[in-house]
């Protein structure tokens, strides 16, 4: 690859880091589309960028976090829960370590090191900000679910709203071949080093909801949720950039 098409692609990287970094929707678009524009100016192949993205550095790593502290009695596998929404479109994977009785489960985060603080930041402001406003939808119920049933189906459901809404931008991002690009080669990444360092690794069971009040109530709530767009770009240096309203 000549010179030319090097400094090409390393702008189109700087358009595409801009396009992860903006919480506005519509500059994040404008970005992504000046970098589709590049590699059709320089008439750039797929198979030359897929060569370039092969050269692109991940480091994967991994990361312990006791979340105990977050979280009430009977509500750690929902903060799981979100904890693996998060990691899913933010380039990393999540793995719950179980203990015996007695001991404090912990939830282990695989991926490049920025993207493991990204995953841990936000998932710890979301469930914050779930608690709060799960509160209020509390305070304005009338109807016969219970207080404790009442919170915990609230969160599935906002959780599975926040999952949606991510899935729904994550898509879209995926029609793009810079993006798709990065993603493969990372996910490969994370693969490998999955299989190297957790050689007894188990699927999660999902998590089952009840479609009642509370549960829409909370969905509703998650799926509305102001989230960066850019959430899941493997450049994205900023996790407080992620996080919106």
């Amino acid at each position: 690859m000549g010179e030319n098409k090097e400094k090409v692609f390393e702008k189109i990287q700087k358009l595409m880091s801009l396009a992860g970094d903006n919480s506005s929707v519509e500059e994040s678009a404008s970005a992504l589309r000046k970098a589709q524009l590049l590699m059709m100016k320089f008439n750039l192949s797929k198979e030359e960028y897929d060569e370039y993205t092969k050269s692109y550095k991940i480091d994967i790593t991994q990361q312990t976090f006791d979340v105990d502290g977050i979280f009430q009695k009977n509500e750690g596998r929902i903060v799981y829960t979100l904890y693996g929404v998060i990691a899913r479109y933010n380039l990393c994977h999540a793995v719950v370590n179980k203990y015996p009785k007695g001991m404090t489960d912990t939830i282990t985060l695989v991926g490049s090191a920025d993207n493991i603080e990204m995953v841990d930041y936000l998932s710890r402001q979301i469930w914050a900000k779930l608690k709060g406003i799960e509160k209020k939808s509390w305070s304005e119920y009338r109807g016969y679910i219970k207080r404790n049933k009442y919170r915990r189906d609230f969160l599935k459901g906002a959780i599975a709203g926040i999952n949606e809404k991510l899935h729904s931008t994550w898509m879209g991002s995926m029609e793009d071949s810079q993006v798709e690009g990065l993603v493969v080669a990372n996910d490969k990444k994370i693969e490998e080093y999955l299989k190297n360092a957790f050689r007894n690794l188990k699927e999660g069971r999902s998590t089952k909801h009840n479609h009642n009040e509370s549960t829409k109530s909370g969905f509703y709530a998650g799926h509305n949720m102001e989230l960066n767009k850019g959430l899941g770009n493997p450049t994205n240096k900023n996790p407080k950039k992620a996080l919106r309203g």
